[in-house]
């Protein structure tokens, strides 16, 4: 009798407890980890929160299950309950940034701010407004806008009120800089690719320079640009289509005729 009562606590103690993997320690199983019946493993839900907190501060967004060859991964909404709001709302941060990772993005330069700016439009951004502190930056070197200055030289010319002043008339005007000497141009019409005084052939649209570009073949400029003459290698290439495609076509035409190939009289 007492052997029978002895063998019904010991097989109580079993259903109640189990020995998890992670702590090597006995748990009561209403302490068992479920992850919201995708899998069952042996892991206290101590364990896992722990796991969770560890991959979060090391910035991991997909975090797998820690069983061996599973390929589940915990579902943050189920598990929030397991960790910090600090924790989840990091977890939910890295989930978003991850999502967004072959896209366009930048973010703001202000440290109170920091917010990630999305490229929508598709084009190649530079100017762009942060949607929640409304701060003008460059969407392209994230810092605070730098107008009539290429990125690498805002640190330099931003520092003095007026180079300032200087890029925003310089923007508000619409002038282009020399990509060489850096002088600035004005174009009000005409082609878009300029002369500078320091003989730089460059684009006013993008401000890149240019050696490919001929005034006189600017449709802008000319309409009736003049012919291009043709080159020696050009010339053979004409002269000998010809002679190699014309001239035989022309002898299985005509040759039956003129040299009576075919005729046979009686």
């Amino acid at each position: 009798m007492e052997n029978s009562l002895q063998d019904q606590e010991f097989h109580q103690q079993q259903e109640v407890e189990f020995t998890c993997e992670i702590c090597v320690e006995p748990v009561s199983t209403t302490r068992k980890f479920r992850n919201n019946n995708l899998c069952s493993h042996p892991f206290c839900i101590e364990c896992i929160a722990k796991y969770i907190e560890v991959k979060i501060l090391d910035n991991t967004a997909q975090i797998a299950c820690p069983g061996l060859n599973c390929q589940q991964s915990l579902d943050p909404v189920s598990n929030m309950s397991l960790i910090s709001k600090p924790l989840f709302s990091k977890w939910c941060d890295l989930l978003s940034e991850e999502s967004v990772l072959n896209i366009d993005k930048s973010y703001c330069p202000n440290r109170e701010c920091m917010m990630m700016v999305v490229n929508e439009c598709g084009d190649s951004v530079k100017k762009a407004n942060c949607p929640n502190c409304k701060q003008v930056f460059c969407f392209q070197c994230k810092k605070s806008w730098h107008a009539g200055f290429k990125c690498e030289e805002s640190e330099l010319m931003m520092s003095d009120r007026n180079d300032i002043l200087l890029g925003m008339l310089i923007e508000k005007n619409k002038w282009q800089r020399c990509p060489v000497c850096r002088h600035c141009v004005q174009l009000r019409k005409g082609c878009k690719f300029v002369k500078c005084r320091c003989k730089t052939y460059f684009c006013y649209n993008c401000g890149k320079k240019t050696t490919d570009h001929k005034e006189d073949e600017c449709l802008a400029v000319n309409p009736h640009p003049p012919r291009r003459e043709l080159g020696v290698w050009e010339y053979l290439f004409f002269v000998a289509l010809f002679f190699g495609l014309i001239i035989p076509l022309l002898f299985i035409i005509y040759g039956p005729k003129l040299f009576g190939f075919g005729e046979h009289k009686l």
